[in-house]
């Protein structure tokens, strides 16, 4: 989806953080952390994405690792 929040919601989960001004995602990040979950650890990774260009016909995954 375009201009959700993507960003928002992982910098929220990730820092403890939440920013109201709007900065567009331009290439994707990724993000790594470990969530241990009672006797469980688990390694997490997050991709943060731009918006899709749904403009022209491109592929989809060339879209998704551009």
């Amino acid at each position: 989806d375009k201009s959700v929040g993507k960003t928002a919601i992982i910098r929220q989960w990730l820092c403890n953080d939440f920013s109201t001004l709007y900065s567009e995602t331009n290439l994707a990040t990724y993000h790594f952390t470990s969530l241990f979950n009672g006797h469980r650890l688990f390694h997490i990774r997050i991709i943060d994405t731009p918006r899709f260009d749904d403009t022209n016909n491109t592929d989809p995954q060339q879209e998704w690792v551009r």
